[in-house]
């Protein structure tokens, strides 16, 4: 498109945005039956002038300037009050979007230890340190590039060999068990889940005492002052929609930063992100998605629905900007063999376990039934035996064993 073609257009591709805008606020009054806004075009700047009788003029302020500046990439939006509201905007016609280029991840060019590559942007390739992101929030529709991020993270912190990796992918354990093995890996199985948080809490928890011996508030401060560092650990969690254990979760993002935890979450559900517990993550990532709700869900804001179909094109709100980039493209390592063999053989060890101990709760209340044991004996009886958080998943199976329905006393 020719400059003198955008710049004939602008004003009316502002007054689209504004409109956009106020629908998506609420802020057009239901009755409105008159212009809401007029947008004038003058030689060094546009003028909104807003109808008071149409806007909720409350909801025209520092927040919609901000945002309005930002869908325009950056150009200065002022906000006047004086006999009314209006918006002036910078005639200065915003720059076509940059080509980002789809460029291999090259480790050896990685700053730091500690950097996370994110990816080609207008201003060049950008690597945030992992101190530095604090906790990431990832989000996008399926096969929009947003495990293949995460993959390029973790290699990224594996060769820099500072950090603790531990890693869940939520997918049959296909996409980070090829890690496993590998120094400064802790592979967490798809379903050991909580065994491997409750480990992650034990180790923030003992780094903790650790700290406040030698009087830091932190790990963070401590490895500032001291040393021998302590690692920090990147909990890296992928598809965490479909994680059964949410409170655990919520409490190491909430609770265990002082211990040197790192949380990245990702999914691909959007709508179901107040999970995450969003606002304590800070950094926040989305590939594209079908809607601006849903862009809304992850950014806090609109956009992410306007992005290419485009596997590894994302945005990235980071230092006060919203950035679109291009993921780097990154080869998969082959999978440890005898890491993978061994993960196996404690899987199948594992379920061998469960099968034992389901047959011996089975053979127990079989014979507590037949001595005339009542429901509620029983359920004590099996609790003691096998532990009230093992035991809460069998109820259903002993009123099975038994041929009851009864729920008064399992309640």
């Amino acid at each position: 498109m020719y400059p003198n073609q955008f710049e004939r257009m602008f004003p009316e591709t502002l007054g689209y945005l504004i409109w956009q805008m106020l629908e998506e606020k609420k802020a057009l009054k239901v009755d409105l039956v008159q212009q809401a806004f007029v947008v004038w075009a003058r030689e060094d700047r546009i003028v909104v002038i807003f109808n008071p009788q149409a806007i909720v003029l409350g909801k025209i302020n520092e927040g919609f300037a901000h945002d309005l500046a930002t869908m325009l990439r950056g150009k200065k939006v002022a906000r006047m009050n004086s006999r009314g509201i209006f918006l002036q905007v910078g005639y200065n016609i915003p720059k076509a979007p940059v080509q980002l280029t789809v460029k291999n991840l090259e480790l050896s060019g990685q700053p730091g230890a500690w950097d996370l590559p994110i990816g080609h942007t207008e201003r060049g390739d950008l690597w945030i340190p992992l101190m530095e992101m604090d906790s990431a929030l990832v989000g996008g529709s399926r096969g929009n590039g947003k495990t293949g991020l995460l993959h390029t993270w973790i290699q990224a912190l594996l060769e820099g060999g500072k950090t603790l990796v531990y890693a869940w992918d939520g997918k049959e354990n296909v996409e980070f068990l090829r890690y496993a093995g590998r120094e400064n890996f802790r592979f967490i199985p798809m379903h050991d889940l909580r065994e491997g948080l409750l480990e992650l809490k034990e180790l923030s928890t003992e780094r903790l005492r650790i700290v406040l011996r030698g009087g830091y508030p932190s790990v963070a401060a401590y490895n500032e002052a001291e040393d021998e560092a302590i690692m920090p650990v990147a909990l890296v969690i992928d598809e965490v929609a479909l994680a059964d254990e949410k409170e655990l979760l919520v409490e190491l993002v909430e609770r265990h930063r002082a211990g040197g935890i790192y949380p990245i979450l990702a999914t691909n559900r959007p709508n179901q992100a107040s999970i995450l517990v969003k606002a304590n993550l800070t950094t926040r990532i989305c590939f594209a998605v079908p809607s601006w709700q849903d862009s809304q869900m992850v950014l806090g804001r609109n956009g992410a629905e306007k992005l290419p179909k485009e596997p590894g094109r994302g945005l990235i709100e980071w230092k006060g900007r919203m950035l679109e980039f291009q993921t780097f493209m990154t080869e998969y390592p082959e999978p440890n063999e005898e890491a993978v063999q061994a993960f196996l053989e404690a899987q199948l060890e594992a379920v061998e376990e469960e099968q034992q101990s389901n047959q011996e709760v089975e053979d127990r209340v079989i014979a507590l039934h037949q001595v005339g044991s009542s429901m509620s004996a029983i359920v004590r009886e099996i609790w003691n035996v096998s532990g009230g958080s093992v035991f809460l998943r069998r109820i259903d199976e002993v009123k099975a064993i038994l041929g009851t329905t009864t729920t008064s006393e399992t309640a």
